[in-house]
Order: C-alpha cells, then structure tokens, then sequence
C-alpha cells in the first residue's frame, strides 16, 4: 500500500504534458560526419528508449515539473526551470538551463549550444555540436542526416531552415504617451533561417490612438526594417531601416513599460518627444549576450510634436503637461555604440557589470530654432549645425552576502565638441529615474542645475523664464547613485519568501528593503560665467551639486519608495513607486 502513491506520483511527473510543443513522428539518424559515431549511436539509444519522450518544436520545463524519462528535443529551444533526470537531447536547437533549472542525467546537443543564466545546472556529461544538420520528413518519420548529403553547398548555403516563416503582427510599442497615446504597429514579419544565420524583415504601419484612431498625418507613421545575421553565439548583422515614427529626447531615466503605465494610470508623462522621420543603414558585431558592437549612419529630419489629449484612468480631466518644442532641421548622424553586460540576471541582477555607451556625430541644418532659456546657446543664422556628444551609462552590481547586495552607477553625457547641441540632444535630471528627491521638470528658481532652465542673463532683469514644457537644456551631466538591498525575513511577508519559481508569472521573489544615495548636476559649456557655465574641461565642483537620500520596499516587482533632497532641506518629502529595480 505504501509504494503505490509514489508509483502513481512518479506516473504523473512522467505524463505532464509539454507546454508550447507537440510530440513528434518516429525518429531516424543517419551518419552525421560533423559527430562522432559514438555519440550518434548514444543518441539513437536515446529516441529508441522506453518511455523517452520525444518532442519537435520549443520545450519549456516549469519550475515545479519533473520529467523523468530521457527527452528528445527537435528543431527548437528546450527551456529548463525544472528537473529533467533522464537523458537529453536536442537537435537544431539551444538546451536553457535558468534559475533552479537542473539536468541530472546525460546532455547531447546536436547543431544547438548550452546556456545556464541564473546559477542553471547540468550534473551530467555535456557533449555540445554546434554544427547544424538537417531534418526531412520521409513518410511517418524524421530523418536527421548531414547537412553536405545529397546537396551541393551553395544550395545547403542557401535553403531555408525548418523554422523559417512568416506571420501578421499586431503589437504595441510597449509605451502609453501624451503625444501619441497607445501606437499600434500592424504588417508582416518574415523570418528566414540558414544554416549560416537569419534574415529578418518587418514592415510595420504605425497608428496613434490619439483622436480616437483617427486617420490624420499625426496618427499614421511606419517602420520598414530588413536585418541579416550571420553567426551562431559570435557573429554580426547587417541591416537597414525607413522610419516614421516618435522618439523620446531621453530614454535612459525610466523604463518604457514604466513610463506608459505612469500615462496611461496617473495622467504624468515622464518623457518628451519628438518626430523622426529618415532612413540608416547599420552594421555590428556581437559575442554571445555579453558583447555588443554597433554603428549606425542615418538621414533623418527632425520636428516637434505637440501634447495631445489621451486618456487616462486617473485624473483624465486635467491638462497634460505640454511637449516642449523641438528644434526642426535635417542631420546626417553617425553614432557608434557598445554594451558589456556580465550580469547574472538582466531583469534583477545582483551580480556582474553592465555598461553602455554611445557615441554620435551629427552634421546638418535647422531650418526653425525652438525657443530656450535666454542665454542656452548661440543660435546660427545659417542653421549649419555639427556636434559630437558621448553618453555613458556604468553600473556594477555585488553581492555581499547570502540576503543583501551593493550597487553603484554611474552616468555621464553630454557636448565633446563643435556647435551647441539641437535640444533633442540635450540632457536633464530630476525625477524617480535620477534623482529622485527632486520632482521632475520642476520649476526651480534661480540658477536650475537640473534642466539647466535658470541661465542668468544680464539684459534680462531677475533672471530668464523657462520656455512652455520645461525641455531638457543641459550640455551636460554628471549621475552618481548608491543602493543597499537586503532581503526581510518577518512572518508579516512570509507568503514572498520564497525565490520566484518561474519568473514569466506569479509573485516568488523576497521582499526587500532599499537605501540609497544619489548626487548629480547639469550644466552648459562655455566661458566660466556664474554658476552654470562651465570651461569644456572643467568639472563643476561637487559642492554646487544634487544630493538626495531614500528608502524603500520592494514586493516583487513593485517598489514603494521615498525620497528628501539634502542639499535643500526644506525641500519636500517625494513618494514614488518603481516596476523594476531603481537600476
């Protein structure tokens, strides 16, 4: 009687069924000359074991299933939060091993690679062929044979992969904004596979739920992308772009689901924008998820968008801040960029490096100067414009213990050379994703270290009146921010201490509690002159900067925290909230 509840437990681990994948026909491999014959004789025991399940397509493994029969994964990617205990093998497709994810028997991978982000791990032997083969249906079965059988190369070169398709997309731009309200992107996409890369090509019609839908200039807009990658985990990629759409000025202080659901829920607009309408062309390079390498040459004019009238499901009857305007002309870009990322978990790491820097240089005509700050910048009567600017964005995250982490960031932009940057290349702080002791685009009096809105101008008596909306006018800035995490233990949130399970649904991870310090300026570059013009190789002194301090908690993905300036101690208390960690 004791045994029969375990048998009947293991017969149900055993009979889960695959989420995402469906069973394939009977399998048959022949000589693949890329694998050595023992292996493929390993291989074939595999697919003709007793009970192995075999599957064509993607595989994902949830964290709270056991599979303990060998498993035969074909022509697609076998994702493993669980345990697999048997034999695995996987054809013409990466094996993931996340998180808790485990592999306690024997690995195979035929014309795939292996993965374990997050501490994933495989107990048995690995034996990892990148080399693609090929997969033909004969009949009721599946033949595994070598690419080089039956085919010259350029037409093994040339033909199209299993997972090759194509597909009607309907999809957002993953941001809720004054200016556009909801844009939805609708076209074809086709994805064609080669045993040496993909091409991907998207021609996407945009339209704007402002006005209801309705089918004016400033509702419509495209994307038209055609991309071709070569290379497996090393490569590069060659693509091309047409574009019409809306760019934010500044996209790095929030993420793009944060500010949408800010707009869409609170009726506050954490960005400003502007159009962008041209074509470019560009090339990188790349190593695994580690490393990438880019430069882009584009054509593309540039204007202003004015605020519009969406809603939002609070506060829906009061005014949207206003879009600043932008200035207008046309540039001839090249911008160069780089990303380093070590992390252990790109959505909420506490270990590893993440760097990102762009370079850009700009050449053009602004044909209508936006109206600054009197005394922001020199404006050109030819409207002949050549700039160059350097952002850079450095983060380290460090894990001191088994329940708390460290992290430090570092942000850096602004003006390197040439003629005074066009506003859509200018930079401020202020605001939850900087500084968050200091309300965004917020009016200060006086000199306005933040959006550099308060230049002091002589002729102009008492100083000089920021323009509608409050833009961004910094030449640069300097962002300096410090976080302690540690994880709270009380019963109070015992129903979250448990690590997340699968981290796509549900609530799992610990709660936390947060501390930090930020400190940081803007300022224009120039002559000395007061307290917000600086020589192009002086740093302001650290005793005119921003400094704020806060604490917080975080429940899952939802962090509640406050935030009081120091430096302004009469200054308020701020109470924001965060969808993702602060950085």
């Amino acid at each position: 009687m004791t045994t029969r509840p375990l048998l009947l437990f293991a017969l149900l681990a055993t009979t889960v069924p695959p989420v995402g994948a469906q069973r394939a026909d009977s399998v048959e491999i022949r000589e693949l000359r890329a694998v050595p014959p023992d292996i493929v004789d390993e291989a074939r025991r595999v697919l003709s074991a007793a009970g192995a399940r075999l599957v064509q397509g993607d595989l994902l493994v949830h964290a709270r299933d056991t599979i303990f029969s060998d498993l035969a994964v074909l022509g697609g990617e076998l994702l493993v939060d669980g345990l697999v205990a048997g034999r695995v093998l996987a054809i013409n497709g990466d094996v993931v091993v996340r998180g808790g994810g485990r592999l306690a028997g024997s690995l195979i991978v035929i014309g795939g690679g292996l993965r374990t982000p997050g501490g994933g791990v495989v107990e048995g032997d690995a034996r990892i062929y990148t080399d693609p083969v090929r997969m033909d249906r004969e009949g009721e079965r599946l033949v595994v044979r070598d690419e080089s059988e039956d085919e010259a190369w350029y037409r093994r070169w040339m033909s199209p992969r299993a997972n090759s398709g194509s597909e009607l997309r309907l999809v957002t731009t993953r941001t809720y904004n004054r200016v556009e309200g909801l844009p939805l992107l609708l076209g074809p996409r086709i994805k064609l596979a080669y045993s040496w890369g993909r091409v991907t090509i998207d021609a996407m019609g945009i339209l704007r739920s402002a006005d209801r839908f309705e089918l004016r200039s400033e509702n419509l807009g495209h994307q038209l992308r055609a991309e071709v990658e070569v290379g497996g985990e090393r490569g590069f990629r060659l693509g091309g772009r047409l574009d019409d759409v809306v760019d934010p000025v500044e996209d790095w202080h929030l993420a793009d689901s944060e500010i949408g659901i800010a707009s869409f829920i609170l009726h506050r607009d954490f960005r400003d924008y502007f159009s962008r309408h041209g074509s470019a062309v560009t090339a990188a390079a790349f190593m695994g998820d580690n490393i990438d390498l880019s430069i882009r040459w584009s054509d593309e004019e540039w204007g202003s968008r004015e605020a519009r009238d969406p809603w939002s499901l609070l506060r829906d009857n009061q005014s949207w801040r206003p879009n600043p305007g932008m200035d207008r002309g046309r540039f001839h870009l090249m911008r160069a960029e780089a990303r380093y990322d070590t992390r252990n978990d790109r959505r909420d790491p506490w270990s590893g490096w993440f760097v990102t820097g762009a370079y850009e240089y700009g050449s053009g005509w602004i044909s209508r100067y936006a109206s600054t700050t009197q005394g922001i910048r020199n404006v050109n009567p030819t409207g002949r414009t050549v700039y160059d600017r350097l952002f850079l964005d450095v983060r380290r995250y460090n894990r001191v213990s088994a329940e708390a982490q460290l992290n430090v960031r570092l942000v850096v932009g602004g003006w390197l050379s040439g003629d005074d940057l066009p506003l859509q290349r200018r930079f401020s702080l202020g605001g939850a994703g900087s500084l968050p002791g200091y309300d965004f685009r917020e009016v200060r009096p006086g000199t306005d270290r933040l959006t550099c809105a308060g230049a002091r101008d002589q002729n102009v008596p008492g100083g000089a009146r920021s323009p509608t909306g409050t833009p961004a006018q910094c030449e640069r800035i300097v962002l300096g921010q410090i976080e302690y995490r540690g994880e709270i233990g009380s019963r109070f949130f015992g129903f979250l201490n448990e690590e997340r399970r699968h981290r796509r649904y549900g609530w799992g991870r610990r709660a936390e509690w947060a501390v930090f310090a930020n400190t940081g300026r803007g300022w224009l570059v120039g002559p000395h002159g007061g307290d917000l013009q600086y020589g192009a190789g002086t740093l302001p002194p650290v005793s005119t900067w921003h400094a704020d301090v806060g604490i917080g908690l975080r429940l899952d993905d939802l962090g509640l925290y406050v935030a009081k300036s120091i430096t302004e101690p009469h200054s308020p208390v701020n109470f924001f909230a965060r969808l993702r960690p602060r950085f």
